[in-house]
Parts: structure tokens; sequence; C-alpha cells
């Protein structure tokens, strides 16, 4: 498993939690992380621009997509927005190594994994804290790749 996507696993386990205890019960993991995403979308494009925040989600997805046959059925739109009419109507078809890892919890980690190599830690914990601003971070335990 790729190291910076490991790290950030528990991480977004906890993004999806956040969303399931403020939105209606019944959804699948992949519609929560659609609304995870959603959610980090206005920090992310405040940083990086609507190309920017694109351009992330996008490779989250792809990347997201080569180990979860169900994420192949999401499309982003032009609007930066992921979308999928099949979303209720997924089965689990994971092949990741990490059966820790769920689906929805597989594309957030891929997105927060990308966040973190490229700009860093901290300023990923600060873009949280804004999309999130009643949660604290502060606390986020990442595990870190051992440096030689």
């Amino acid at each position: 498993m790729n190291l910076a996507l490991h790290s950030v696993q528990g991480l977004a386990h906890k993004l999806l939690l956040l969303e399931r205890s403020t939105i209606a019960s019944g959804l699948t993991d992949i519609q929560l992380s659609l609304s995870v995403c959603a959610k980090l979308q206005i920090p992310l494009t405040r940083f990086a621009g609507p190309v920017g925040f694109s351009s992330l989600l996008s490779r989250a997805l792809a990347s997201a997509s080569v180990d979860s046959q169900s994420l192949q059925n999401i499309d982003l739109g032009p609007d930066g927005v992921l979308r999928s009419s099949e979303v209720s109507n997924i089965m689990p078809t994971l092949n990741h190594a990490d059966p820790n890892l769920n689906e929805g919890s597989l594309l957030i980690a891929h997105l927060l994994a990308l966040l973190k190599t490229f700009i860093g830690e901290q300023l990923m914990i600060t873009l949280l804290s804004d999309a999130w601003p009643n949660v604290s971070f502060d606390k986020v335990e990442l595990d870190t790749e051992e440096k030689s």
C-alpha cells in the first residue's frame, strides 16, 4: 500500500464518521464520501482554484477507481462535483489489499494523500478545519513514514 495513503487512512475514516453523524442515516459510504468531497470543495477551491480542485479530485478518483469497480461509476462534472446515477445500487467490490479501507474512505484517503504530498500535513489540516470549523483536527495523528 502507498505509504501516503496508509498515513491518512484514519483521517479519511474520521471524515466519513463526521458526515454520517450530520447527514440522514442510510447513506452508503460512497454517498458519504461524495458529501465529504463537496465540503472540501469550498476551501480547496479557495486555495487552489477551481481547476486545481478538479485536478486533485480527478486524480484521487482515478487512483481509487483502480481498487474499486464501484468508484468507476462516478464521474467528475465540469463544476467539480462528483456524480453517479448508480450510487444507491452500489455493492462492495473492493480489490484493495487493505480490508480496513471501504470504498468511501478509499476515495477520501486518496484525496488526502494527494493533499499531504503536495501541500503538507499542516496546510491540509488547516483546510480540513475550514471545511469542518466545529471539529478539532489539532490532535489528528497521521502515521508518518520513516525517513532514512
